[in-house]
C-alpha cells in the first residue's frame, strides 16, 4: 500500500537490484524500499535467505512496514570531493569521454597530481566519481551526487570507464573515500535526524579494512540513537532511495530509522 516500507534481503547473484530500483522509482506508488545483498555468499547458492521458517539460495526475503510506521532511510557514501564539479562534454554508455572540454582521463590524471598526499593514496586504492542526482541545481553538497567506481582507462581514446550510465551534459566530481571522510558523512546526515532504533547495513567495504577496527558504523548509529536499538549486517550492495529515486548502490552504508518502537 502507499506509504508503506518494504525491507529487503536478496542475493547478488540472482536479485535484479538495478531493475528493481527502477522499477520503484518509476510507479507512483509510494513505497519505499531499503536493503541489502547478502556478502557470505562466494558464489551463486552460498547465500542462505530465511523467511517464514523457509530458507532459500536465491532471490530475496522481505518485510513489509506498514503506512504508519515512522521510519527514516538514509544513505551515507562515505565520500568527500575533490576538485571542482564540470559537466561531462562527451560520452558513450559508461565511458566518459571529455570532461569540460578535455580527454577525461586526463582530467583524472591532473586531478591525482593536484591532490594531496593523503588524497592521492586514498585515491591510488580506489578511483571514484560522483555523478550529480540533478544537474540543475547549483549549489551541489556531497549527498547530491551518487558515487560510483572508475573501473579503467582507454588510454587511447583518453576516456575512463565508470560502472554507471553517464549522459553528456551530466556534472561530475572526483571523490574519495578514506576513514575519516566515511566518519565525518555518517555523522553529518544522522546529526538532522531522530530515531529510536534502527537497521544498519554498511558495506562490506566500510568495516575493518577501512576504518582499523570493527563495528564503526554500527557504533556510530548507537551512540546517536543514546543506546536505542541497533540490527543489521556487512552488504555487497544496498539499495535505498537518494537524491528522489531508488538506487542500488556500492560501497555506502545504508541505515533505516525507526521513529517510533513498535
Amino acid at each position: 500500500p502507499p506509504g508503506s516500507t518494504v525491507v529487503v534481503l536478496a542475493d547478488p547473484f540472482s536479485f535484479p537490484a538495478e531493475d528493481v530500483a527502477r522499477a520503484v522509482s518509476g510507479g507512483a506508488n509510494g513505497v519505499t524500499v531499503v536493503g541489502a545483498m547478502a556478502s557470505a555468499g562466494g558464489g551463486p547458492g552460498g547465500n542462505l535467505l530465511v523467511a517464514d521458517g523457509r530458507v532459500v539460495t536465491s532471490g530475496a526475503v522481505g518485510l513489509m512496514l506498514p503506512p504508519g510506521v515512522g521510519v527514516t532511510p538514509i544513505v551515507s557514501q562515505g565520500c568527500r570531493p575533490i576538485g571542482e564539479p564540470l559537466v561531462v562534454t562527451r560520452s558513450s554508455g559508461n565511458l566518459i569521454e571529455e570532461i569540460a572540454g578535455q580527454p577525461a582521463l586526463d582530467r583524472l590524471l591532473a586531478q591525482v597530481d593536484a591532490a594531496s598526499p593523503d588524497d592521492r593514496r586514498s585515491m591510488a586504492r580506489a578511483q571514484l566519481v560522483g555523478i550529480a542526482l540533478d544537474e540543475r541545481k547549483v549549489d551541489l553538497e556531497p549527498s547530491d551526487f551518487l558515487v560510483r567506481s572508475i573501473l579503467g582507462a582507454d588510454k587511447a581514446r583518453r576516456a575512463v570507464a565508470v560502472d554507471h550510465e553517464v549522459a553528456i551534459g551530466s556534472i561530475v566530481q572526483f571523490q574519495v573515500r578514506d576513514a575519516a571522510s566515511a566518519d565525518a558523512d555518517l555523522r553529518d546526515l544522522l546529526a538532522d535526524a531522530g530515531g529510536d532504533a534502527a537497521l544498519v547495513f554498511p558495506d562490506v567495504g566500510k568495516g575493518t579494512a577501512l576504518h582499523g577496527h570493527p563495528h564503526h558504523d554500527a557504533s556510530v548509529v548507537h551512540q546517536h540513537l543514546e543506546g536505542g536499538a541497533v540490527a543489521g549486517m556487512f552488504a555487497a550492495g544496498e539499495i535505498a532511495p537518494l537524491g528522489g529515486r531508488h538506487i542500488a548502490h556500492v560501497g555506502a552504508t545504508c541505515v533505516l530509522l525507526f521513529d517510533d518502537p513498535f
